[in-house]
């Protein structure tokens, strides 16, 4: 078997995140307002079902003019499933204005909470906290059905994120028919050093 022949399988059972491209994010305008970061709902034809303001200094009116704006554009990328059919799936995106001759904008760090954190007895290095990103499969039910670690993720880390989200449920999402659909997401886990005793 050739090398390219036994590459395929693996390349096959990645996981697809949706995306949007830089013009996209230009085009989001909230009015007074410089950071914004918003999850997308993409369909399997590109289309963005659902938006939500994860974080903004955009007034209430801007956030809604936001994500009405989202809504009427097209991701550029579709999420895929493990053998590399198109679903829906989750993108989160931010955009930092600057006006002109002003500082940049701190970039808001972590903005969420991560989904699910792993006490661990120690950490490499001097951290106490690490993120690792995975990417997962949620069936109709919501249910993870499969997870694999994102590419700046390393991979000892992935595994043991990805054994501890097997068989987690996450919200049920329906598609414009109200039918209940597959989804891929990308989660972030923290392993959390904790004190041995504790």
């Amino acid at each position: 078997m050739s090398m390219l022949g036994a590459l395929l399988p693996l390349l096959a059972s990645v996981l697809v995140t949706p995306d949007v491209d830089g013009p996209f994010l230009m085009r989001l305008n909230g009015g007074f307002g410089s950071v914004v970061m918003i999850e997308l709902f993409v369909a399997p034809d590109r289309t963005i079902e659902a938006c939500r303001v994860v974080y903004s200094n955009y007034t209430e009116a801007g956030n809604r003019r936001i994500c009405q704006q989202a809504r009427r554009g097209k991701a550029s990328v579709v999420a895929r499933d493990v053998d590399g059919n198109p679903v829906h799936g989750f993108v989160t995106v931010g955009r930092i204005a600057r006006v002109a001759g002003s500082r940049p904008s701190e970039s808001p760090s972590i903005l969420e909470p991560a989904y699910l954190e792993v006490g661990v007895e120690d950490l490499p290095g001097r951290d106490v906290r690490k993120a690792v990103h995975v990417a997962v499969l949620a069936d109709a039910e919501g249910t993870v059905s499969h997870c694999e670690g994102q590419s700046q993720s390393e991979p000892a880390f992935a595994r043991i994120a990805c054994q501890q989200l097997a068989g987690h449920r996450l919200p049920v999402m329906h598609d414009r028919t109200g039918a209940a659909v597959p989804y891929v997401k990308a989660l972030r886990v923290d392993f959390v050093e904790e004190p041995a005793g504790s």
